[in-house]
């Protein structure tokens, strides 16, 4: 049996979803489907991605066909991607959609409608009440033009949290919505010695990081106000904010943290890939996130499986999570957060107890195959248990 997944980017500087996708690519066809994902070399403003970055992400057992981008490139487009689009929905028996707004979801819903084949959409989010609140004309316009019967005529829509299913319930039928979490890998660690250097002997139950695109929703400026507030960093405490600009700026987060006085407590890496993402978990001893809205968030899961402590807020879906490990502490709101800070600087055992129940429960739970499951089960004749010839992956 044939799936055929669409996402427009791949590149890992664009979060959790084109991770996602890769992952789940490789648990489809480990468990013997032919799973294809059909994507862009798109990589931001900067060189598309090459050969050789195409074939680390296929390195696991992962079948992706990725074409050049095209204008226009804010859309994500590309012309190759559409063609390939038509061409292997044709002989698709599912179509797994990764988002829902831009032109190679559009695409991939007219194919499947033209051919008779049978899709579903996993929104990473994209239908939470914040996200739908962000480019809110446009999205209005999309859905009178596509939108809403993308969402009418699918098979099911794929959600990572109960929360998220529940914060689409006004769009998404009942008998449609299916719930399954997202898992957690971590590829092989790659040391950062500038920040090897800088944390010296530092203990990894005092040092607390942050990763994640600079975006307001993630709210790196209220950690640093409360890290300033809780003067941990004082007595020997680091912080670490690790990943790429985006609202918010490095150097407009530097500028605060020397106006704090706490340069010196906090370092800032910009974009880490896989590697150094792994890396920077396992120096870390306590992972925080008071985000104002996560659909799941990837890294808490990450953080979990390297043993790190996690501290979010009430509107990361994956808190669920955090609390049924016993594995952190989850904030109703990030007034509370300078205190949580001082507590665990000054109980070590906890973080280093929760840490270890955070990584045992994410081994067991955490992993891609129930989602795998879920969207297996959507072919017309159920799951596949023979594994199927692998095709070449390939870019173009």
């Amino acid at each position: 049996m044939k799936i055929v997944q669409v996402i427009s980017v791949i590149a890992t500087k664009y979060g959790g979803p084109s991770t996602g996708s890769v992952e789940l690519n490789k648990q489809l066809n480990a468990r013997g489907v032919d799973a294809l994902l059909l994507t862009s070399r798109l990589n931001g403003s900067g060189p598309q991605l090459s050969d050789d970055e195409i074939e680390q992400l296929v390195h696991g057992g992962a079948q992706i066909a990725a074409y050049k981008a095209s204008a226009p490139r804010r859309l994500q487009n590309s012309w190759g991607l559409l063609r390939a689009i038509v061409c292997e929905v044709r002989s698709a028996d599912l179509v797994h959609m990764h988002g829902q707004y831009l032109i190679p979801h559009a695409a991939a819903y007219i194919a499947a409608r033209r051919w008779g084949v049978p899709y579903g959409i996993q929104p990473h989010g994209g239908l939470e009440p914040y996200q739908r609140a962000q480019s809110r004309v446009q999205k209005v316009i999309y859905g009178w033009l596509i939108g809403s019967r993308m969402l009418r005529n699918a098979s099911y829509v794929q959600f990572a949290s109960e929360s998220e299913a529940q914060h689409a319930a006004d769009v998404v039928r009942t008998e449609q919505a299916r719930v399954a979490p997202l898992g957690a890998t971590l590829a092989q660690e790659r040391p950062m010695r500038s920040v090897e250097e800088w944390l010296e002997r530092t203990p990894r139950e005092s040092v607390y990081l942050f990763l994640g695109r600079l975006a307001r929703k993630k709210r790196p400026e209220v950690l640093l106000d409360a890290w300033a507030t809780s003067g941990i960093g004082r007595t020997g405490s680091r912080l670490i904010i690790a990943g790429p600009d985006d609202e918010l700026t490095v150097a407009e987060l530097s500028e605060k943290a020397r106006h704090l006085d706490i340069a010196d407590q906090v370092l800032f890496t910009g974009r880490v890939d896989a590697h150094e993402r792994s890396w920077l978990y396992s120096q870390s001893g306590v992972f925080v996130l008071p985000s104002d809205n996560e659909n799941f968030a990837l890294t808490v899961a990450e953080a979990m499986l390297s043993g790190c402590y996690a501290v979010v807020t009430t509107n990361v879906a994956a808190a669920t999570h955090v609390n049924r490990a016993g594995g952190g502490t989850v904030l109703d709101g990030v007034g509370d957060l300078a205190a949580t800070l001082t507590t665990l600087a000054a109980e070590p055992s906890t973080v280093r107890s929760g840490g270890i129940r955070a990584a045992e429960y994410a081994a067991r739970e955490l992993t891609w195959e129930p989602l795998a499951r879920s969207i297996e089960a959507e072919l017309p004749l159920g799951p596949t248990e023979t594994p199927r010839p692998r095709r070449r992956s390939r870019t173009v």
